[in-house]
């Protein structure tokens, strides 16, 4: 296993796709016995301390799973629930609460938008099989999503992670964002607008920025080795935007690296 940014991450096994959950706990105690539970169940854990990282994760790294714990809180949790829910980042990820055990607060968090609420106390081993068994719900709601595989590179739906060879690589959002649009469209010419578009999901007020823009696909572009090294070779097509093409295509007059 190798380590990237507090985050466990496994050669990846294309027959047995990894499960990544973001866990928002405020007791660390409690989230590092968390952790070696998850792990030993396979699942790569990203351990937040406030609501406040655990949203900052989520708009930047798409999950499978959220788990927050707040088995002590004084308020009610359903108006946050109700909050992330409003938020694209958490709009559509299974989300269970740990809380205290009062009905009321249970109904709420579930009319909310919560998917799973758990009494405190309960065992590891509880809240970790309702965590597979609402995976494997979801999963069964989606039975036409499949991994996405071009050559060597292997993109999981809904997911930031890319396989490329047999090691895992992770992007960001937007660079996940970019690197679908660019496959989608090989061996055409994707402008600087069209990445923006797809980047900010169409929602950016601001008019498109061709600096920003390049700076993130020089980044996706270093950690997917897009320099024909695994089969596939992204060009700056000047004054335009990008095109992805095969390794052995010829570089066009007008195209240089950026």
């Amino acid at each position: 296993m190798t380590m990237k940014k507090g985050v466990l991450m496994p050669s990846c096994s294309i027959s047995r796709a990894v499960v990544r959950c973001a866990v928002m706990d405020g007791n660390s105690i409690r989230r590092r016995e968390l952790a070696d539970a998850l792990a030993k169940f396979g699942y790569l854990t990203a351990m937040l301390d406030t609501r406040d990282a655990l949203v900052e994760y989520m708009r930047e790294i798409v999950v499978d799973l959220v788990l927050v714990m707040e088995p002590t809180l004084d308020e009610p949790i359903a108006p946050w629930v109700e909050q992330l829910r409003n938020d694209s980042a958490f709009a559509e990820t299974p989300l269970t609460i740990v809380g205290r055990a009062i009905e009321s607060e249970m109904v709420a968090a579930l009319m909310a938008g919560a998917d799973v609420y758990l009494n405190w106390p309960v065992s590891y081993e509880l809240i970790i099989a309702r965590l597979g068994a609402l995976l494997r719900r979801v999963r069964r709601s989606h039975p036409g999503s499949r991994n996405q595989s071009h050559g060597s590179y292997i993109f999981f739906p809904g997911s930031d992670r890319v396989c490329l060879g047999r090691e895992p690589v992770l992007l960001t959002r937007m660079e996940r964002r970019a690197a679908h649009l660019l496959f989608s469209r090989y061996l055409c010419v994707v402008t600087f607008e069209d990445l923006w578009r797809a980047m900010w999901e169409g929602v950016s007020m601001q008019e498109p920025q061709r600096h920003t823009v390049c700076v993130h696909i020089s980044r996706l572009r270093s950690k997917l080795k897009l320099n024909g090294e695994y089969g596939y070779h992204l060009l700056s097509v000047r004054g335009e935007g990008y095109k992805l093409v095969s390794a052995g295509e010829s570089v066009l007059s007008q195209a240089v690296n950026y």
